[in-house]
């Protein structure tokens, strides 16, 4: 999963993300520190939006019980289209 902050302009000087964009494998965690700097003396009802994509690739990520080897690893797209007949994908 990929995921992005997006503090709206105006309040670009008061908060702020770290990390503002990051990317997560399955199971994984990330710790996200936000900062808020008040620049005035009054109540801040500020919405800030946060945007997630899956970016998991099923194909790349599969493991191969008849093709050892076949998962986890580059190789060319030829290589690929012969072992996917033998390939289960394995979901987390």
């Amino acid at each position: 999963m990929q995921y992005e902050w997006k503090v709206p302009d105006k309040y670009k000087n008061e908060i702020k993300f770290q990390p503002t964009k990051a990317y997560l494998l399955p199971n994984e965690e990330c710790k996200v520190v936000a900062t808020f700097t008040a620049l005035k003396k009054k109540d801040y009802h500020i919405n800030v939006p946060i945007y997630a994509r899956n970016i998991y690739d099923h194909v790349k990520n599969s493991v191969g019980f008849f093709n050892p080897g076949s998962g986890l690893m580059h190789k060319n797209l030829k290589d690929n289209e012969s072992a996917s007949q033998n390939v289960l994908s394995v979901q987390t």
